[in-house]
């Protein structure tokens, strides 16, 4: 009798932890999509276009892409819509981005980090690896 007692208890903590883990990995996920809602200014570490400022806004696995002159930040233009997700594998995070104007962009990137004010996103490209880093804009 002890056994069976011992055998089902040991069942029954296997799947309680089961459940608890996958509750707070869901938790996480959401955490996640949470501090990447918001206005995104792109650091300008690649000049591949100086003195055109960049800001993504992303909501609700939308975002929309905004382009200013940095001399005059205040006149802005909507320069794309794409959409976004979060992915999980393991402990990596992944930001799948679709709909962008260059299609090499349009796949899954490694985050490296993700905070309430910052966002390091790269991707591997022929020839190396394409980083994107962004600040969050305050008062978002």
């Amino acid at each position: 009798m002890r056994r069976v007692f011992s055998s089902s208890f040991s069942l029954s903590a296997l799947a309680l932890g089961l459940l608890l883990l996958m509750l707070v990995n869901g938790c996480r996920k959401q955490e996640y999509e949470l501090l990447i809602e918001g206005v995104w200014i792109r650091v300008d570490v690649s000049d591949i276009d100086p003195g055109i400022g960049e800001e993504w806004e992303m909501f609700n696995n939308n975002i929309n892409v905004y382009q200013y002159n940095i001399q005059n930040p205040s006149v802005r233009w909507l320069s794309q819509q794409a959409k976004y997700v979060i992915e999980r594998n393991g402990s990596k995070l992944y930001l799948k981005l679709a709909n962008l104007n260059n299609s090499t962009f349009n796949t899954r990137w490694d985050i490296f980090e993700l905070s309430e004010e910052k966002l390091i996103i790269s991707i591997e490209v022929p020839g190396g690896i394409f980083y994107q880093e962004f600040l969050k804009k305050i008062g978002n």
